[in-house]
């Protein structure tokens, strides 16, 4: 349901094996939506600003029903997963349009979304929504996702979905050469940065015998979404390389100013560093060596862009208020 919390998805032995990943662009468009423009990586704040001057009020106010702000909802079940595994905005927005109208009127449970949203306002806008019926919250929806992609995503697209098969390619490379056990558990360990609810769990004892839809994405979103049916739940998570797409984006002036002022690769690490991470993870997402990462931290943090707290045995940069202003300074130049 739309309103339904989410829970931690655990995959025993069994359903390890029947996990599979896939790509879609709904799921850049869900995480663009998520952020609000905000605390994101520079593409996608992109992304949103381009839509917000595209898009109209109908159809902004859809997607920010459907896709909740909060890392702690899910979006309603009828958007994911891809039935294929490299799905193509038509053949989503076609899936979402003819979606099954009684899943679609599920996902708009009066109940469950009065026990779930304390945001009262939403929770009007959502009835109103599903007072339109399942036929006009299909449609609606689909054409929300498809103005949205074309307005915002589709420019990047070819670059964006290099770097999701990148990721796949990785992730079934770690599967043949080390396990799919260790290839999976790579990702849950990286969701324990997540919300305390978004956690994914790898083996320990009896599960469901079903398993996940794996969907990597270029935006910083972290969700899990259990879905009507086990075999329909579903994680979104932050695909690898990240930081190079930021290199290769077309359009991106300010990214071009931060990278001649600070340099490219340590730009796109400050980019990156809205939210806490470790050298580990920056690494992985922007598919820099450890040592090159740690190199041009430790520039950033000697310079006051980012600070670095140690959080047990872990250690975390994240951006300074120095280095939010230079971001936000350069953006607005380039604006």
């Amino acid at each position: 349901m739309i309103c339904h919390a989410m829970t931690p998805i655990r995959l025993g032995s069994a359903s390890v094996g029947l996990s599979r990943f896939a790509l879609t662009p709904v799921a850049e468009v869900i995480g663009t939506v998520r952020s609000r423009g905000r605390g994101s990586s520079s593409h996608v704040r992109r992304w949103y600003r381009h839509a917000w001057g595209s898009l109209g009020a109908d159809a902004w106010r859809d997607l920010h029903i459907l896709i909740p702000a909060r890392d702690d909802e899910p979006v309603p079940h009828f958007l994911l997963p891809p039935r294929s595994h490299r799905e193509g905005i038509d053949e989503a927005v076609e899936r979402v349009r003819t979606a099954d109208r009684d899943e679609i009127a599920a996902a708009f449970d009066d109940s469950a979304c009065r026990a779930a949203s304390p945001d009262r306002a939403l929770h009007r806008a959502r009835r109103e929504l599903a007072a339109a019926g399942p036929d006009a919250v299909a449609r609606r929806a689909g054409d929300a996702l498809d103005a949205f992609f074309r307005s915002a995503v589709e420019p990047d697209w070819q670059r964006v979905r290099a770097v999701l098969e990148a990721d796949v390619a990785f992730r079934a490379d770690s599967m043949v050469t080390r396990g799919s056990h260790h290839a999976l558990g790579e990702i849950a360990a990286d969701l324990r940065g997540a919300p305390e609810l978004n956690r994914l769990t790898v083996g320990g004892g009896p599960a469901p015998s079903t398993g996940v839809v794996l969907i990597p994405t270029t935006t910083p979103v972290w969700s899990m979404h259990p879905g009507p049916t086990q075999a329909s739940r579903t994680v979104l998570y932050p695909a690898r390389g990240v930081g190079r797409l930021w290199e290769t984006l077309t359009g991106l002036d300010a990214g071009e100013a931060l990278a001649g002022l600070i340099g490219t690769t340590r730009a796109a690490l400050l980019d990156q560093l809205h939210q806490a991470y470790t050298t580990r993870a920056l690494a992985a997402r922007s598919g820099w060596s450890e040592a090159t990462v740690s190199y041009h931290l430790g520039l950033l943090h000697r310079g006051g862009l980012i600070s670095r707290t140690r959080v047990g045995a872990r250690v975390l940069y994240a951006r300074t208020a120095v280095g939010d202003a230079l971001i936000d300074a350069v953006e607005l130049e380039a604006a």
